[in-house]
């Protein structure tokens, strides 16, 4: 019989073990009876010479190897009892643990989702993303020329797709226009992605042909949000930036690749796709492995054909690598280079490592006061395995609890934060959901919980408790209990100290990065973008006559100022461009040592619509941009990078992507016209980017922001926006439009968002702590009633006393700061990562230590003035008494 099918069976195997037992014993009366035994000295002697009933059975048990789980069933029920018993305790217990667990699960769901979780696609590691090098490594996009060499070259793929994706603008004459994201894509691209539509048709190769009728594939959100949800709507013509597009089917809910796309059309419906240069890399490339075909294969091709363009084509592949890899390997953890991910997930263990250090100290406690009933087992022939067995039994029902509660307190936070993240922010695969993987990720986050709160504290406790009765089992658990508290205190409190000077290095950097922005005066300021994509627009004249227009008709009304910028303050990278910087009178540099710097276009009118004074110089005029003109402004950060001791006004410099050779007539030289305050386009960690303000007429955006400054309320400006615009283009959205105060709220999400959970954090873990020393030192005070009973019997005054007591928290508080100072110090890279925002680096690492050293000291030493006067107010006779 399996061991299976006898723990199922196991109550009737021991109906008919008992029935045995008891056959057996009869039949022994019975021969006795015959011999002339009386029947009850024959019953009696039966009885003798079987032995006993109990002893036998558990020998029967022992053939059948179950015995361990019985006994680990009853230690589990004996375990649930005590629990139940001590409810106060179990409820702290489990609270502390919940929090612990909490937070590692809720930041850990939040990792996997942006770090691991891949596409919802079909089998995506046999499909291939395909994308461009540089000499510098720098990732770029593949030209329509090479998507095609490398669809006739190549046998690795069952097929092959490029896409494209950008904004757009769409008009129905009975709805309002708004601004969609679409994706040119091959006709095969849906398809190879194992993708379907859920209404009409999915493209055929005779729509991705030049000349063909124009077709759309809706996403479901766009197709509930915009014409809800009306299956009616395939067949129906759009117009998409101003041109007919007949929408033919819709793709299922949930899928937006490559990342949030709205809508997908052929790609072939790109106005001169057949005449785009090879230099012109604006595409991405996907492929779907053959079926004999692997990735390194497929790699091998993508290098020879690099190989063959890099000689066929050595004006624009010279130094240009093609590069293949999964699409796994390029989309997954793509929203994760933000430091602050890690930062969660650290926070998020240490706040558990505190945790599980608080519930250890519990049993510690917990298991002193039951140091008498353990040695009295022990000595009743309890083994120290047995002993541990039952500890840490309790241990893991705990725990266990705490992974509900955890769990639970986990998705709340996570259901919050998904609803708090605004939209657009993340890939659309990233769901915070609670997936096996994440399950699986709870079960072990619960066996080491087990494993660093329980495990010790039933070494100690067994090890104290092995004593015989002569020795109080007390007394050796409570030296053992006293050593091991004293261990987890200073580790509590060390890593406290630790999530707390991170807390403060990551507050000092957002504050640093929001100081930038007091140059603003953001009141009265409405912003709105708009994207000029139709044909209409196509030439650079066409974008600046509208701009033109679009100022001059906000600008006509007394006390209105309007201006263009690509991008806001904070609004990251997007919008501005990454180039070369070459400074006039300065020695001759090499592409790859090249000092880097971002441009942004702007107009007359930017930093006096913005409140912006400039710190020397003039703005730009209207004249600037102009061919005969080449006016530039720098940022403060820029002057004190290559300026530092020169005066800038009046130097002229070069912006380029590579070296140009002398006498090139692509590079222009610019006079450093004005310097404006350092406004940081990125709110995150680092020094702020050396910035160059470029007159957008030289080369006016396709997207780009109006400022607006009005008198009054500028949401009342909004209207009066959307109508100017609309008179100029009724096809046209205006989107993301907000008060410039807004706009900067959402900039700033991330780093507030960011601040307030890791505060938050800080603020668990040093309650966890304090909470932890209190209970400590009441445990203590509690310990030790009798010894200062005597000492005050003997004379001790009150004050001694206290001191007695709080003696023993500074040292546990000072123990815990020095642990956190090394671990600092150890992570001295990490410490080297911060923007000191211009302070002496000794200046910074006091201001990240200070002040959460002194909140421990001063959280710690409030919260042990309860156990202090309870031992000053101690009336010795009475405790005497009692014992």
């Amino acid at each position: 019989m399996s061991w299976w099918r006898r723990l199922r069976d196991r109550d009737g195997l021991e109906d008919r073990l008992d029935a045995e037992l008891r056959d057996h014993v009869e039949r022994q009366v019975a021969d006795h009876v015959r011999t002339g035994m009386p029947e009850t000295e024959a019953r009696r002697r039966a009885r003798l010479d079987f032995g006993g009933l109990d002893q036998v059975k558990e020998l029967c048990r022992d053939a059948r190897r179950l015995r361990w789980l019985a006994d680990a069933w009853r230690d589990v029920r004996f375990a649930a009892r005590l629990l139940a018993r001590n409810r106060s305790f179990t409820l702290v217990t489990v609270s502390v643990l919940a929090l612990g667990i909490g937070v590692t699960t809720q930041f850990f769901v939040m990792f996997y989702a942006i770090t691991l979780r891949s596409l919802p696609i079909d089998d995506p590691e046999r499909v291939v993303h395909i994308s461009t090098r540089d000499a510098r490594a720098r990732r770029g996009g593949v030209s329509y020329a090479d998507f095609e060499d490398i669809r006739d070259a190549t046998t690795s793929f069952s097929a092959l797709a490029a896409y494209r994706a950008g904004p757009v603008a769409i008009g129905d004459d009975d709805l309002a226009p708004a601004r969609f994201e679409r994706v040119f894509i091959s006709a095969s691209g849906l398809g190879l992605l194992g993708e379907t539509p859920i209404l009409g048709r999915d493209f055929r190769d005779a729509d991705d042909r030049p000349g063909a009728q124009r077709v759309v594939i809706l996403a479901a959100h766009a197709w509930r949000d915009r014409y809800g949800g009306d299956p009616g709507v395939v067949g129906r013509v759009i117009r998409i930036d101003g041109e007919p597009a007949a929408v033919i089917g819709v793709m299922p809910d949930g899928f937006r690749f490559p990342r949030l796309a709205d809508l997908w059309q052929p790609v072939s419906q790109i106005a001169g796709l057949e005449h785009q240069p090879r230099d012109a890399r604006g595409f991405e490339v996907i492929g779907r492995l053959a079926h004999d075909a692997t990735v390194a294969r497929a790699a091998a091709e993508i290098d020879a054909l690099t190989a063959v363009l890099a000689r066929d084509h050595p004006e624009t592949h010279d130094d240009v690598r093609h590069v293949a890899v999964t699409v796994p390997e390029r989309f997954v953890g793509s929203d994760a280079s933000d430091p602050t991910w890690f930062a969660f997930l650290s926070a998020g263990a240490l706040v558990l490592l505190i945790a599980c250090a608080n519930a250890a100290n519990l049993l510690l406690m917990q298991a002193a006061r039951r140091g008498h009933e353990i040695g009295v087992r022990m000595s009743l022939g309890a083994s120290r395995w047995r002993v541990i067995r039952q500890l840490l039994i309790e241990s893991t029902l705990l725990a266990s609890l705490g992974v509900l509660v955890g769990s639970g307190l986990a998705m709340l936070g996570l259901r919050a934060l998904d609803n708090a993240i605004p939209d657009g922010m993340l890939g659309y695969w990233i769901t915070f959901d609670f997936d096996i993987p994440v399950f699986a990720a709870m079960s072990g986050i619960g066996c080491a919980t087990v494993f660093l709160f329980g495990l010790i504290p039933a070494l100690a406790v067994s090890r104290a408790g092995g004593g015989s009765l002569r020795h109080d089992a007390r007394t050796g658990a409570g030296r053992t209990t006293s050593r091991w508290t004293s261990v987890f205190l200073t580790a509590e409190f060390g890593l406290t100290l630790i999530l707390l000077a991170g807390v403060s290095g990551s507050v000092l950097s957002f504050i640093d990065a929001q100081r930038t922005f007091a140059a603003l005066d953001p009141s009265g300021v409405l912003t709105a973008q708009v994207n000029l994509t139709t044909s209409r627009y196509e030439t650079p004249a066409a974008r600046a006559a509208f701009f033109e227009d679009v100022r001059d008709r906000l600008g006509s009304r007394g006390g209105t100022t309007a201006a263009i910028v690509n991008a806001l303050p904070g609004g990251g990278r997007g919008g501005t461009t990454e180039r070369q910087v070459i400074i006039d009178q300065r020695p001759a540099a090499p592409a790859e040592v090249l000092p880097t710097v971002l441009t942004l276009a702007t107009g007359p009118g930017y930093f006096d619509t913005l409140g912006v004074p400039l710190l020397r110089g003039r703005p730009f005029s209207e004249r600037d941009g102009a061919p005969e003109s080449s006016a530039a402004i720098v940022n403060a950060r820029f002057v004190e990078i290559h300026f530092a001791d020169e005066e800038p006004l009046g130097r002229r410099i070069r912006l380029v992507t590579e070296a140009p050779e002398a006498g090139d007539p692509q590079a222009v030289w610019l006079t450093i016209v004005g310097v404006a305050p350092t406004l940081r386009q990125r709110l995150g960690r680092g020094s702020p980017d050396p910035l160059v303000y470029l007159p957008y007429r030289a080369d006016p955006p396709r997207t780009a922001t109006l400022v607006v400054r009005s008198p009054g309320d500028p949401t009342a400006a909004a209207s009066r926006v959307r109508e100017t615009v609309r008179q100029l283009d009724p096809d046209l959205p205006l989107f993301r439009v907000a008060t410039l105060e807004q706009a900067l709220h959402r900039a700033s999400w991330n780093g507030r968002t960011a601040q307030a959970t890791l505060w938050t954090i800080a603020l668990i873990a040093l309650i966890l702590s304090t909470a932890g020393l209190y209970a400590v030192t009441s445990h203590a005070v509690q310990q030790r009633l009798r010894e200062i009973a005597i000492r005050m019997t003997l004379g001790a005054q009150p004050a001694q006393v206290s001191w007695l007591v709080l003696w023993r928290a500074i040292r546990h508080l000072a123990m815990g700061t020095v642990a956190g100072v090394a671990g600092i110090a150890a992570w001295s890279t990490w410490i080297a990562g911060w923007d000191t925002g211009g302070r002496n680096e000794w200046v910074f690492q006091f201001l990240l230590l200070a002040p959460g050293a002194v909140v421990v000291a001063l959280v710690g030493l409030t919260t042990t003035l309860a156990s202090v006067r309870r031992a000053a107010q101690l009336d010795p006779m009475t405790v005497l008494r009692q014992e």
